[in-house]
């Protein structure tokens, strides 16, 4: 009796054992233990890259301010960033650097969220930078939480932000070539330093480029085309 006992025991320690293993997927889908594993380490990843930024944002401005490119052969800064640093990259990090030169203290800047420094830059004037209630909120809100809260206090203030977007294309080398030629013409003769404002003065140049109409730039060209055809259609 005892060893029949054993083996309905055995049975059934077999049974609960196979239903706690996960689930094997013929897909390759991730178990929930899996999925779980790599979403902590996701999370973990992109808060280090975040940190990372910010630092490499706090040693940039250090380099600013000593000139570190003459001592590197370069005549210019902007010759040492064109050769040495993806221009990307550069200008990501040029919010920490407005934050730094308001005079927030680095030791808050390295808390704060990257996505949080960019929406503080663009949403909220620099007396609210300094402010430790916002420091705070940037280092500890998530980033729609705190992307919420500033564009209700923007508005309080009568500060407009627009919304982003963000564009993205794949073109022929020369092309690209050309197009990053161009933002450099923007930053050098029309004063844009910002990614932003180059590409507006870009796009507005060309706007506002004559068309082949007669008196008319390219936008007033194509309002007017615009015109004729709601007129056909009426």
């Amino acid at each position: 009796m005892k060893r029949k006992k054993y083996k309905r025991i055995g049975k059934a320690l077999r049974i609960n054992s196979e239903e706690t293993k996960p689930e094997a997927h013929s897909d390759g889908q991730l178990s929930r233990a899996e999925a779980e594993k790599l979403q902590a380490k996701i999370v973990d990843d992109f808060r280090n890259w975040e940190s990372s930024a910010i630092r490499a944002a706090v040693d940039l401005d250090q380099f600013v301010r000593g000139k570190g490119w003459i001592a590197l052969g370069y005549e210019r800064m902007t010759d040492w960033r064109e050769k040495e640093i993806p221009e990307a990259d550069f200008y990501y990090l040029r919010n920490v650097l407005k934050l730094l030169s308001e005079g927030v203290p680095t030791e808050k800047i390295e808390r704060m969220r990257i996505t949080n420094v960019n929406t503080m830059a663009r949403a909220l004037p620099p007396a609210e930078w300094k402010k430790p209630l916002w420091q705070e909120a940037a280092a500890t809100l998530p980033t729609k939480e705190f992307t919420v809260k500033a564009h209700k206090v923007s508005d309080d203030l009568c500060q407009h932000v627009e919304i982003l977007e963000r564009r993205g294309f794949q073109v022929a080398k020369s092309i690209a070539e050309n197009w990053d030629l161009a933002l450099r013409i923007a930053e050098a003769l029309d004063g844009a330093e910002s990614m932003e404002r180059r590409i507006q003065a870009i796009v507005s140049n060309y706007l506002n480029s004559p068309s082949e109409a007669p008196g008319k730039n390219k936008l007033q060209a194509y309002e007017a085309m615009n015109s004729e055809e709601i007129a056909e259609v009426v």
